[in-house]
């Protein structure tokens, strides 16, 4: 008994304690900004989710996760709206080319801060750039005092 007590006593003292970060495959799931409804959510979800998205595959790691879908050019357009409308994020939209070329876009999203990007790839034969249409609705006055009294920054890093 002494002898184990002074072995752990000594690994605890000299020794590193390795803790391991949360982290596995996900389905699609968003964490939705400041004043979604549960209705908007669960719009947000079912369209994640839906064969128009063409989930792939998800990933995470702590609050960080990135999500791949192969779905058209109209399914990017209509998730930057669905989670600009629905979720109520800002969505930072990027081009960048992914290594999968089946994959037309990822969301890639800090669940802590709710940075939310969304990167269409270039590299995508099935996508016609030409053709991407999306509506983004403008901050109203009630948004822009709002993001101004918690002390965000209304121009995107």
């Amino acid at each position: 008994m002494k002898r184990s007590l002074a072995l752990f006593t000594a690994l605890a003292v000299c020794g590193t304690i390795h803790v391991w970060p949360a982290s596995g495959s996900m389905e699609p799931s968003i964490a939705p900004g400041p004043g979604a409804t549960e209705e908007g959510i669960r719009a947000t979800v079912e369209f994640l989710n839906s064969k128009e998205a063409a989930f792939k595959k998800g990933i995470f790691v702590n609050e960080f996760s990135t999500q791949q879908y192969c779905g058209s050019v109209k399914a990017i357009g209509k998730a930057i709206e669905t989670l600009t409308d629905e979720a109520r994020l800002d969505v930072n939209v990027c081009f960048a080319h992914i290594e999968d070329a089946k994959v037309s876009f990822s969301i890639s999203q800090n669940s802590r801060t709710l940075r939310t990007d969304l990167t269409i790839n270039l590299d995508c034969a099935q996508i016609d750039l030409s053709k991407l249409k999306f509506t983004v609705k403008p901050y109203t006055p009630e948004n822009l005092v709002e993001k101004r009294s918690e002390g965000e920054s209304l121009i995107a890093p």
